[in-house]
């Protein structure tokens, strides 16, 4: 990896992490999984964009990637995960959707 791709991800993080934490904790409704999941997609970020690029919108792609973290996560561990993964489909379109089912 380049310092210059290394420099990019630190900035975007620093700048992102608050409302990445913050808005898969509303999700999750754990802030230490929201913590796990951030840092996952943070994992997957250091993987992929040295090659692929920096996207349009890193922010959004953290989060995008942070809630299929979230899914997965849901799948392997509950045995509702499909009213939970309706959940997250739903509070990602409205951050209160969740929290009304």
């Amino acid at each position: 990896m380049t310092s210059d791709a290394r420099r990019a991800i630190d900035a975007v993080y620093r700048i992102e992490s608050a409302r990445l934490i913050a808005g898969l904790t509303r999700i999750v409704r754990d802030v230490g999984l929201a913590e796990d999941l951030a840092q996952d997609a943070l994992v997957a970020a250091l993987e992929q964009w040295p090659e692929s690029g920096i996207p349009d919108n890193p922010g959004a792609w953290l989060m995008t990637t942070a809630k299929h973290r979230a899914i997965d996560f849901w799948r392997r561990n509950t045995p509702s995960a499909a009213i939970r993964c309706c959940r997250l489909r739903r509070a990602s379109r409205s951050p209160s959707a969740c929290l009304e089912a």
